[in-house]
């Protein structure tokens, strides 16, 4: 995600007049830079859309992961005390 963030803050710095005052382009390249900017930023939020319900599960799977990690160690630990 962190990939994706910085992705969207590119996108924000293509779009601001002050970035293409510093590469003077023609009309023609200006257009065809901001129509791919365009795409670009709708590809990321395709992305980001399709990736946050993965990113939910990962999360669940590590927790989860981590709570049987957990419960191994009180086991073991248990076992040990009493024995």
């Amino acid at each position: 995600m962190a990939e994706a963030h910085g992705n969207c803050s590119l996108c924000l710095e293509f779009s601001s007049e002050d970035y293409w005052q510093r590469f003077p382009l023609t009309e023609e390249q200006r257009e065809e830079v901001e129509k791919g900017v365009k795409e670009l930023g709708m590809v990321f939020d395709a992305c980001k859309n399709g990736l946050d319900p993965l990113e939910r599960e990962v999360r669940e799977v590590f927790w989860k992961i981590m709570s049987c990690q957990t419960e191994g160690r009180e086991l073991l630990n248990r076992r040990n005390t009493s024995g």
